[in-house]
């Protein structure tokens, strides 16, 4: 099995409002990473802006971080 997790959403406003659940999981590494990659860019496009979304791989785990830019 393989899980996207988000990391430092907690303070994100747009995050919140989307009312996703994770951990999520997935029976193929490309399921996740493809789902994974689809809610990054989902979110840099839409959300406000205050955070960058990006991906990090650790063995089974594809974790999305959030970083405070402004």
């Amino acid at each position: 099995m393989f899980e996207v997790i988000i990391e430092g959403v907690e303070d994100c406003n747009c995050f919140k409002k989307r009312g996703k659940k994770f951990p999520q999981t997935f029976e193929s590494s490309y399921g996740a990473k493809t789902k994974a990659q689809e809610l990054i860019d989902s979110m840099n496009d839409t959300f406000c802006g205050v955070h960058h979304f990006s991906l990090k791989i650790e063995d089974n785990k594809f974790i999305i971080l959030a970083k405070r830019v402004v």
